[in-house]
């Protein structure tokens, strides 16, 4: 029999938090049947619930990610995968803040007001019945939470944006993508610092926001010159002009909506004119 000591030591480390972590990801992951989480099965399989390729795809997040969350190897989801993870496995409060303690014990999802940062099924199913029109739901602080498919095409996608990144004001300001996308930046963006405003009188404490403010004052000359003139503005229905990949253009309606008693807002695109309409249902 060899050395128990070098066996123990030439062992590799199992984290108990990570194993717990990896069992309740499979234990929920198999517990929630496709039709549920509205995916197509077009043939018989044995496997119980979920794939994990089809949880990757519906948190936004990569398939390797996924699988080494599941194997209990190490891991540091950020606060935006987590929350993909919950939505995408339909997780109640308990479920979620569970999550969140064994993923990343130190961050505390309760301080970031977060239950309102996850769509329902429900929500998050007539955003995606949305299409072929662009739709994409909003945290209370403009952060990106969800998406269909129409807007990940038009807007450059998002799946792969982390932290600030994802919040409509730091792309409309720092992404060079996005200025060259609208036609009419300018007077968008003067809007939208003036609207920006008026939602962050109601989120003074919020460190995160205060930071992104910041940073927009720093690098962002257009932000800085209108942030000190206080304007404010409330949402209003208008139309946008995007620049597309092949040289056109698409004229949309926007419009911003907030359901009765949440703090989810949906921004939606529907076409101003038959041309645009004709190319939002061109596949691809």
């Amino acid at each position: 029999m060899g050395n128990p000591a070098t066996a123990t030591a030439d062992a590799p480390v199992r984290d108990p938090r990570r194993e717990e972590l990896a069992q309740f990801l499979r234990a929920r992951r198999k517990s929630l049947q496709p039709h549920e989480a509205g995916v197509a099965v077009r043939r018989r399989r044995r496997a119980p619930g979920l794939l994990r390729e089809e949880v990757a795809e519906l948190a936004g997040m990569s398939l390797s990610w996924y699988t080494w969350m599941e194997q209990a190897r190490p891991t540091n989801p950020s606060s935006r995968v987590l929350d993909g993870l919950a939505a995408a496995l339909q997780l109640d409060t308990a479920e979620r803040l569970h999550l969140f303690r064994l993923a990343r014990p130190d961050l505390d999802p309760g301080e970031r007001a977060a239950v309102n940062e996850v769509l329902s099924p429900a929500y998050r199913q007539w955003l995606h019945a949305l299409a072929p029109h662009p739709a994409y739901a909003l945290s209370a602080t403009w952060d990106v939470i969800d998406w269909n498919a129409p807007a990940e095409a038009l807007f450059g996608g998002f799946a792969h944006l982390e932290g600030d990144a994802r919040n409509v004001m730091h792309r409309l300001l720092l992404d060079p993508a996005w200025r060259g996308l609208f036609v009419d930046w300018d007077q968008i963006v003067d809007l939208a610092i003036a609207q920006f405003r008026a939602m962050r009188a109601q989120h003074l404490a919020d460190a995160r926001l205060t930071a992104l403010v910041a940073r927009l004052l720093e690098c962002s000359p257009h932000f800085a010159r209108l942030w000190p003139q206080r304007e404010v503005a409330l949402p209003r229905a208008w139309a946008k002009t995007l620049r597309q990949p092949d040289g056109g253009t698409l004229t949309l309606h926007y419009a911003t909506l907030r359901p009765r008693d949440d703090d989810v807002l949906f921004t939606v695109y529907t076409p101003a004119d038959e041309i645009s309409a004709a190319r939002l249902r061109r596949p691809g």
